[in-house]
């Protein structure tokens, strides 16, 4: 099984928590049955994970790559897409300029971050947890007020989120399908990975 996901944290030889080796912390989203979806392959692997357990590391680079004449950054995502626009926010300089989205199944799920002056971090509780994660996103941008000027936008998550904002901002709010990155993570009412 190969997958992406966003490194949370690195620790170096000796400066772990639970082994003298290297650590590294990346986050799961949990799907499965109890959960209102069902579970893939890395949805199952990560629920019986135990720190110590060995994986394999393949660095492709990163697919946020952001144009450098952009104004500002559109930033969207659901729970599945939050490690990785949290990642480039702690990564991000200090004077970006971005507006971001990022819908959760319930309170709990909101995660607390310092970001930037100029970014506008939107936590969107889905009305209903059982809901189709990415539907209240989408809904929040369509409404939203957003900066002129041409963003730079990166959506990622459920595929319906992704492929529904590219449409809607190249269709609606003029912006260049160039200036979009976006990935549909997984599929709603598919097994996810």
């Amino acid at each position: 099984m190969v997958r992406n996901y966003t490194v949370r944290d690195f620790r170096p030889v000796g400066q772990g928590r639970y082994s003298e080796g290297a650590e590294m912390d990346v986050d799961f989203v949990v799907h499965g049955a109890e959960h209102g979806g069902q579970a893939g392959p890395a949805s199952s692997w990560a629920a019986h994970a135990v720190p110590g357990k060995r994986v394999a590391i393949l660095d492709e680079g990163r697919i946020y790559n952001p144009d450098t004449n952009a104004s500002w950054h559109l930033l969207v995502g659901d729970e599945s897409a939050a490690p990785a626009i949290l990642g480039i926010l702690r990564s991000s300089p200090a004077d970006l300029r971005a507006v971001v989205f990022l819908e959760v199944p319930t309170e709990a799920d909101v995660q607390h971050q310092d970001v930037p002056p100029g970014v506008e971090l939107n936590w969107i509780v889905r009305p209903n947890p059982h809901a189709k994660p990415g539907d209240a996103a989408l809904a929040a941008v369509q409404k939203a007020e957003l900066p002129g000027g041409i963003p730079f936008v990166y959506v990622a998550g459920e595929q319906g989120l992704a492929t529904g904002l590219r449409r809607y901002l190249v269709n609606d709010r003029a912006v260049p399908k160039s200036s979009i990155c976006f990935t549909g993570y997984w599929k709603f009412g598919k097994a996810a990975g």
